[in-house]
């Protein structure tokens, strides 16, 4: 519930597996994606499939990202709870980030008649 007040529908996700359960309307791609495309940045993939918002612990960002990924990426949410997704063992509470990104699709909407 809470990550999706942050993602609109018919967009596309990136994100934790766990986050797809509150997702499931949305094309998602799990995280785990990103690893056959070895020697491909992770913007190029991003902009091949399109994503429009990444969904990050900060304990999955650590291991995946050296920090530049992100850059042209807008962070318009952040999370903090225990329950989603920590380092095991840790009772600590957690910040899961959500970015748009500048990938966006452009949407055509309603043309009204007179």
């Amino acid at each position: 519930k809470e990550v999706k007040r942050y993602v609109p529908e018919n967009v596309v996700v990136y994100g934790e597996p766990v986050h797809w359960l509150g997702l499931y309307d949305r094309t998602f791609y799990a995280n785990d994606w990103t690893y056959f495309y070895n020697g491909t940045s992770f913007s190029d993939v991003m902009k091949q499939y399109r994503v429009e918002y990444v969904i990050l612990s900060e304990h999955s960002y650590a291991e995946i990202f050296d920090g530049s990924e992100l850059e042209d990426m807008k962070l318009i949410g952040e999370i903090k709870n225990r329950y989603y997704i920590q380092k095991p063992g840790s009772e600590e509470e957690t910040s899961t980030k959500i970015y748009q990104t500048p990938f966006q699709r452009k949407r055509i909407g309603a043309v009204r008649g007179r």
